[in-house]
């Protein structure tokens, strides 16, 4: 074993065990988006994921059965294979900054698929180490995600970053990456995990709803 797989094995134990949970980077993030999208998800019955953002949809209450998968190379976010409004939902967790397109190009894509009053989430980062998958193009400000989601006609619900200095600053050691143990509030992982501060968000994150007639 490595001394940084070590040192993060040790930093794991330290901060709480190995209970699973969230990483500390998205607890935050999806605890606050699944209260947001609470008052949507019951009427989701078909919810499109894009690349592997089945978890993200099924935090926000999204049934299993409801989820179709959409993964890059095989189906191209730039252009869906699926009708206007096939979907009751929508969602990409951390893809938006690595589709080789106009993010506003990519958005409105995403919204065609949904219906009228359907829900729209992404999220993104802002502070983040360069990593292709297959490769790294953008970064996004809460403010920036509004905008490309109002510029493709539909409605924000809600916008919203979380990040800190300290959580950065021991990225080396890959502290990004450690489960939250929910089941101690005391641990280091649910600390660092729920603060925020407003001047170093690591992600952001949109939730909108999909204009059309009568909404």
């Amino acid at each position: 074993m490595s001394l940084r797989k070590r040192l993060f094995s040790l930093v794991r134990r330290l901060a709480g065990g190995k209970r699973p949970g969230y990483p500390v980077t998205r607890f935050a993030m999806y605890t606050a988006l699944a209260e947001i999208c609470r008052p949507y998800v019951p009427e989701v019955r078909r919810c499109l994921v894009i690349s592997g953002s089945g978890r993200l949809a099924r935090a926000l209450g999204i049934p299993g059965g409801a989820l179709h998968e959409a993964a890059y190379p095989e189906v191209d976010i730039r252009a869906l294979p699926f009708a206007d409004g096939e979907f009751d939902a929508v969602v990409s967790d951390q893809v938006l900054e690595h589709v080789a397109a106009p993010p506003s190009l990519v958005v409105r894509e995403a919204g065609r698929v949904v219906r009228p009053g359907g829900l729209i989430v992404h999220t993104t980062c802002f502070v983040n180490p360069r990593h292709d998958a297959p490769a790294d193009y953008w970064r996004f400000s809460p403010e920036s995600l509004e905008i490309l989601v109002e510029a493709a006609g539909d409605r924000v619900v809600r916008s919203g970053s979380w990040g800190n200095r300290y959580v950065l600053a021991g990225d080396a050691l890959g502290l990004r990456y450690l489960p939250v143990n929910t089941a101690r509030t005391w641990s280091l992982t649910h600390r660092l995990a729920t603060l925020h501060q407003e001047k170093w968000p690591i992600v952001t994150w949109v939730a909108a709803i999909r204009n059309g007639p009568g909404i």
